[in-house]
């Protein structure tokens, strides 16, 4: 029995490496990052509605949603940051 439950066990602590691993795949485009990160909590396209801001008013915007509980590495972010700056920028 102890067997059976040490293996459904670990067969679990896998899944959920796995899980892990296939969400915070760090290969993503800018784009998909955006996606990824940002629509946990916004509708992608009212992340960039009409907005047309410049690279510091996108800092701030990024800044805050990092204070807001946004998980992003400074990788992320810096790619993140570009990818606004060069799309929706003034």
């Amino acid at each position: 029995m102890n067997k059976k439950v040490n293996f459904i066990i670990l067969a679990v602590i896998l899944v959920i490496a796995a899980y892990f691993f296939y969400f915070s795949k760090t290969n993503q485009t800018p784009e998909e990052l955006v996606k990824t990160k940002c629509s946990r909590c916004h509708h992608t396209y009212k992340i960039i509605e009409n907005k047309r801001l410049t690279r510091l008013e996108w800092i701030v915007i990024l800044d805050r949603m990092q204070s807001n509980g946004a998980n992003l590495s400074t990788d992320e972010y810096k790619n993140i940051l570009d990818y606004l700056v060069k799309n929706y920028s003034k």
